[in-house]
């Protein structure tokens, strides 16, 4: 892990590895016109492994408008006996605390100069600084539920390219590269393939959103790795950034029914392309969907006002509210039995024939 231009790639359960990797973090300032950009040298890329993903959305601004930023989120969950946890999450969630941790005595170190204030403990960063591992916050509070599984935010990137060669209009220089199951690239990020990469018709441009949208609410199992972008402050607040950097797809189970997809039709099942893509691509009314399958499993809609302090997932509510729907699926098919045992009516001997009489 040496070298200055070369990037530090570091494995996020290697604690030891870990600290070893930040320890070598040299932080480069820019000043902006309203902010200031603090940068890592070299580039820090943590392999997360196979964690649960969130589906990709839409930034919005503080007017609850929608921007053009898109960002996603890691969950973690610290119950060992949650079914939808994966494996090793605990070790993660040390992971990440590690990192923070690191940010934050950094920050400290120089508070006068990036933040303009001389912030005397570590314990009062805090307040100067949107955390790494975010929890949700309490019902009707601003204050933060660390009895709750927590999450970590992420951007997918683009900046935009003038194309002179192949297009007078820009072109958007994604930074997330998307793998199948089988490592086969299906988007490849930077600029020598901006431009080049177009949906089936030809002509739509591809996206990495492409492949890190489903038509569920429910988080998916994929194999993360991250950047640490940058530090961004402006008004004396900080905000980490983390950029997906690339992400391995890992075909999902199909335990859901699909109301998009028809299975009466022939081949219903997923072709050989769509199962090495692992994912159910975005449905065209997206928002209606999202919306009853929200209201099905008791989940609740992202704000996603602030584009590093939004994502609070009540994980407990959905689980309550998917045991409740599996017990009343259980009374209605004992029902429809009932049901259809009363309907058949026992078969009666047919009646004896008579002797005619002489």
């Amino acid at each position: 892990m040496s070298g200055s231009k070369q990037p530090i790639v570091v494995d996020l359960i290697n604690h030891e590895e870990l600290r070893k990797a930040l320890a070598q973090l040299k932080w480069v300032h820019k000043k902006h016109d309203k902010s200031t950009c603090v940068q890592p040298m070299p580039t820090l890329l943590i392999n997360c492994g196979e964690r649960l993903l969130w589906p990709a959305e839409q930034c919005k601004d503080d007017n609850q408008n929608l921007i053009d930023k898109y960002k996603t989120t890691i969950q973690l969950s610290l119950d060992k006996d949650d079914p939808r946890g994966v494996p090793e999450d605990v070790e993660a969630y040390k992971g990440f605390k590690i990192i923070e941790e690191y940010l934050y005595s950094m920050l400290h170190a120089d508070s006068l100069k990036w933040l303009g204030k001389n912030v005397k403990s570590l314990e009062a960063i805090e307040g100067y600084v949107n955390p790494v591992l975010h929890f949700p916050k309490k019902e009707k509070s601003e204050e933060r539920d660390y009895t709750k599984n927590p999450s970590v935010h992420g951007r997918i990137n683009f900046y935009q390219k003038k194309d002179r060669d192949r297009n007078p209009t820009d072109v958007r220089v994604w930074g997330t590269s998307i793998y199948s199951p089988s490592l086969k690239p299906l988007f490849m990020s930077g600029p020598e393939h901006a431009g080049t990469q177009f949906e089936e018709d030809g002509t739509t441009p591809l996206t990495p959103l492409r492949y890190m949208k489903w038509n569920t609410t429910a988080p998916q199992r994929h194999c993360i790795l991250l950047e640490l972008s940058a530090m961004w402050i402006a008004n004396s607040k900080a905000s980490w950034v983390f950029n997906f950097k690339q992400v391995k797809l890992i075909k999902q189970e199909n335990t859901q029914f699909d109301n998009s997809k028809c299975y009466f039709a022939k081949g219903a099942d997923a072709s050989d392309d769509e199962e090495d893509e692992g994912v159910v691509h975005e449905h065209p009314e997206e928002s209606v969907a999202k919306k009853r399958s929200a209201e099905a499993s008791g989940l609740e809609t992202i704000d996603s006002s602030d584009d590093e302090d939004a994502a609070d997932r009540p994980d407990e509510e959905a689980s309550k509210a998917n045991d409740d729907e599996d017990e009343e699926r259980t009374e209605e098919r004992e029902e429809e039995e009932r049901e259809e045992e009363r309907s058949v009516e026992p078969v009666k001997p047919a009646p004896k024939k008579r002797a005619k009489k002489n």
